[in-house]
């Protein structure tokens, strides 16, 4: 994780349990310690800024807004009854959670593997990811891939809220929608010509449309869980690419050279594009 600027919301108090800073006493009396660096915090309650916890001492710490946040987001989903996920036609069908595992240890072919929440609901097993700043590697992809559980990747904006609560954690981890993504059971890879991609055929698309930025192809499509945009290795295109990421909750795979964005981003992903001058071809 790095840092973004944003305000620590977030604490762990003498129980070890996150808490808010609305559940807090002010200043040192608020007991709590950063969950990043261990540190004691103040309680800023004040009339002008946002509430926020700080430092109680000079530390140079620098992910505990960060930590904070993923951390209470993986709380909050094992406390909560039901998880809104994609399902195939791009709406949101409710998961009901029967029981919640956070960093439960999994063995693979290719070494343990914890998954931030491990839930199961009606004898099923899922595995939710929370990404905040740091993209899943491509390490603990093929580990979670190699068990076949079905996985779901939400992605939090640190930056979306300047004070970050419950009620956010629930709009944007239980029932937002353009933050959420299963992830692809199998990675898109390229083979000998870069146009050429080798697909499953469960991971075949059923949209697809492409544009010109700068006469370079840009391809966008739609997958069964997820929507890809791909380029043809144009460096400068990439990097238009990687900095739209973010904006519809996708992260950039710097293996194969693609975007994934949630299924439901399609049209967003495309109607961007547009906007930023890009000529639509077919």
């Amino acid at each position: 994780m790095h840092s973004t600027n944003i305000r620590q919301t977030f604490a762990l108090n003498n129980d070890e349990i996150i808490t808010s800073i609305r559940e807090v006493q002010r200043g040192l009396n608020c007991n709590c310690t950063c969950p990043s660096c261990g540190a004691s915090l103040i309680a800023k309650q004040g009339k002008v800024r946002d509430w926020h916890f700080a430092h109680a001492a000079k530390y140079n710490c620098v992910n505990g807004a960060e930590s904070s946040l993923h951390l209470a987001a993986k709380q909050f989903v094992a406390q909560e009854s039901q998880i809104l996920i994609p399902d195939e036609n791009d709406g949101l069908t409710a998961l009901i959670i029967e029981s919640a595992d956070l960093e439960m240890s999994w063995s693979t072919d290719y070494g343990k593997v914890i998954p931030d929440v491990t839930i199961t609901s009606e004898a099923e097993i899922y595995f939710i990811e929370i990404v905040v700043t740091s993209s899943i590697d491509e390490p603990k992809r093929e580990k979670i891939n190699s068990l076949n559980v079905p996985t779901l990747i939400i992605y939090l904006d640190p930056s979306m809220m300047a004070e970050w609560s419950w009620h956010g954690l629930k709009e944007h981890v239980i029932d937002g929608q353009l933050n959420k993504q299963w992830l692809p059971k199998h990675p898109i890879k390229t083979i000998n010509n870069a146009s050429e991609i080798s697909i499953k055929h469960e991971e075949k698309f059923d949209r697809q449309t492409s544009f010109l930025i700068d006469s370079v192809q840009v391809t966008v499509r739609r997958y069964e869980w997820f929507t890809t945009i791909k380029s043809m290795y144009n460096q400068h295109v990439n990097k238009l690419l990687i900095s739209m990421s973010h904006k519809f909750n996708g992260y950039w795979n710097s293996i194969y050279k693609t975007c994934n964005y949630p299924r439901s981003a399609f049209k967003a992903v495309c109607d961007h594009l547009k906007q930023l001058g890009a000529k639509q071809i077919f």
